[in-house]
């Protein structure tokens, strides 16, 4: 069972399983263990000793059990992690490329090769460890939004939303992600799959955003109704949700309502009194 350390960079986190953890380290060995048990124990204080932010303590296991086995892979690999989490990333990607050379087929030593190349500004190398990750590992949870996340950020939104699409099919559970994937949908217009997505996401994730696409797609279709809700919501969550605000204010202005319009119209106007649309439905509805 291998160490979970984070490190972050900008939209990546690296992280192994975890691992049980104890609230106190063994200081000595049943002296009846064998080489490799004992070993073992060694590499499982690491462990324990990573997952509790006892980085040097970790270090130190660690190179203890790679004295006794220099090809160690699990032990390789973790060192990395640990360097990688003290930010020394020339001495982690190190480590990784020995686990490497241990198991050239090992996913998670290639995404955190990644993750270091990008810290160190060296994008292009950071992508193709990413790839070889997810070559190895297509449904590799942590590499499938990494990809995702760097797709959107190219304004590559086809390729981003099939990733998240990859990803929400292996991990249907994570309402999060299905936000993620709704909103794109329905920043292409593909209210249908939107709506599919955000209805999931809304039991566990009901942010202002997605209330705020539900209501949407729920105004264009003319469920005024069913738009006006997911509105409210919306608005519970942020009051000072401008989009949200014009669009409950075009739909009172569309059923007749226009003091509640002018109402919601003020209230966004007041937010952002340079926007020009706002503030012709302002004197308009003023008028009469």
């Amino acid at each position: 069972m291998l160490i979970c350390m984070i490190f972050v960079i900008p939209s990546f986190l690296g992280c192994r399983q975890k691992p049980r953890q104890s609230s106190q380290l063994p200081v000595k060995f049943d002296p009846k263990l064998s080489a490799e048990e004992r070993m073992e124990s060694l590499y499982q204080l690491g462990v324990i000793a990573g997952t509790t932010g006892k980085l040097d303590l970790a270090e130190q296991q660690f190179r203890l059990v790679l004295k006794d086995n220099p090809k160690h892979l699990e032990a390789n690999h973790d060192l990395g992690l640990v360097f990688a989490r003290k930010g020394q990333i020339r001495q982690a990607i190190e480590y990784f490329q020995r686990s490497l050379e241990i198991n050239p087929n090992f996913p998670e030593a290639y995404f955190n090769l990644a993750i270091s190349y990008h810290n160190m500004g060296q994008l292009e190398m950071g992508e193709g460890y990413l790839d070889r990750t997810l070559e190895l590992d297509p449904t590799h949870k942590k590499a499938l939004i990494a990809k995702a996340r760097l797709a959107m950020r190219r304004g590559q939104m086809r390729t981003a939303t099939k990733l998240y699409a990859h990803y929400v099919k292996n991990y249907p559970t994570d309402m999060d992600i299905r936000a993620v994937l709704g909103n794109l949908y329905f920043q292409q217009g593909l209210d249908e799959n939107a709506k599919f997505e955000l209805l999931k996401a809304v039991k566990r994730n009901p942010t202002s955003k997605v209330l705020y696409h539900l209501g949407v797609i729920y105004h264009r279709r003319n469920n005024l109704k069913r738009a006006q809700k997911f509105y409210d919501k919306a608005l519970q969550k942020d009051p000072n949700h401008v989009d949200c605000l014009v669009s409950m204010g075009e739909l009172f202005e569309r059923v007749g309502q226009s003091r509640r319009a002018l109402l919601h119209f003020e209230r966004a106007y007041g937010l952002e009194p340079e926007n020009q649309y706002i503030r012709k439905k302002v004197v308009k509805l003023r008028r009469g």
